[in-house]
């Protein structure tokens, strides 16, 4: 899909529901993102922002500075908003203000705006406050991209695909062959490694301070059994159909879950030698994968 086919999207939209609040969202990012397409990194624009550069060295973006720049390069779309209100400058840094204050904070009005939005199809401004339409900003918006995006001549795709989704029929692709990728790392193996990254990715994965704890136990009890007593409470549950690891007892001393619901609970419990081998599989399939990359570049 291209940029221009978007913008007509939300245009289209607008006409339907006048005061589709998704279509200010969407009118709200623009500047950030067609001040990408505009001003492209060059030498002279890279540096600081205080310097009122676009880019970082590393070539990521100055939002701020982009944002108010796209503006003032396209202010004629807006006068019609601010030019009794505010000076231009202000109308950048209060519009910026107000993209920023829905986006992270999800507050489309306060006691601080400088814009409100209103039923009516007219506008008013008092002091430096406006009172506008959505459709108003909205359609200054719409205009202010497609004008630039037109006037390139030039086709700015958003999505390599012909709308915002993965074909199914690309998607089905991708999982059977990532299926296909990983079957030839786990088919030769017993169910009890597999079984072990499982355990693996729900208690250690994101948390380095677990494996810490289990590293530092089996330091001093080298022959002794670790144990998670409420297992799938504390961190989700895995079907072990076997109880090799994962294991129902009751003991009010150990669980929550026998105190308060008088009933058995799941208990993982590992060994030195399976946990070390849980580790050892991790670093096996971690090793596998950086071999065999997915490459999205070959269903594009």
């Amino acid at each position: 899909m291209e940029m221009l086919d978007l913008v007509q999207e939300y245009r289209n939209k607008l006409q339907t529901n006048p005061h589709d609040v998704s279509c200010l969202l969407f009118a709200l990012q623009i500047p950030s993102v067609c001040s990408r397409i505009d001003f492209p990194q060059t030498p002279e624009n890279t540096g600081k922002c205080e310097d009122g550069k676009f880019y970082r060295s590393n070539g990521k973006a100055w939002d701020a500075n982009m944002y108010k720049a796209w503006l003032r390069k396209h202010h004629s779309h807006f006068m019609d908003i601010y030019s009794n209100s505010m000076t231009i400058e202000a109308f950048c840094d209060n519009l910026y203000e107000l993209r920023n204050q829905v986006t992270h904070e999800g507050v489309l009005m306060s006691d601080k705006n400088k814009f409100y939005f209103i039923e009516s199809d007219s506008a008013m401004s008092i002091g430096d406050i406006v009172f506008i339409p959505i459709k108003r900003l909205c359609e200054d918006m719409f205009d202010a991209a497609h004008n630039m995006l037109f006037n390139r001549h030039e086709f700015i795709n958003i999505t390599l695909f012909n709308d915002m989704l993965i074909p199914s029929e690309v998607f089905s692709q991708i999982s059977n062959d990532v299926s296909k990728t990983y079957h030839s790392f786990w088919d030769n193996r017993p169910e009890d490694d597999n079984m072990l990254n499982c355990i693996y990715d729900h208690i250690i994965f994101d948390r380095p301070d677990m494996k810490n704890k289990i590293d530092e136990f089996f330091k001093n009890h080298p022959d002794n059994i670790f144990e998670i007593w409420d297992f799938g409470y504390k961190y989700g549950h895995i079907i072990d159909m076997d109880r090799r690891f994962i294991h129902q007892d009751y003991d009010e001393s150990k669980s929550m879950i026998c105190r308060d619901l008088k009933r058995e609970t799941d208990v993982l419990r590992l060994t030195k030698k399976q946990y070390e081998r849980m580790l050892q599989v991790v670093d096996e399939l971690n090793d596998y994968s950086a071999n065999h990359p997915f490459d999205i570049t070959q269903y594009i």
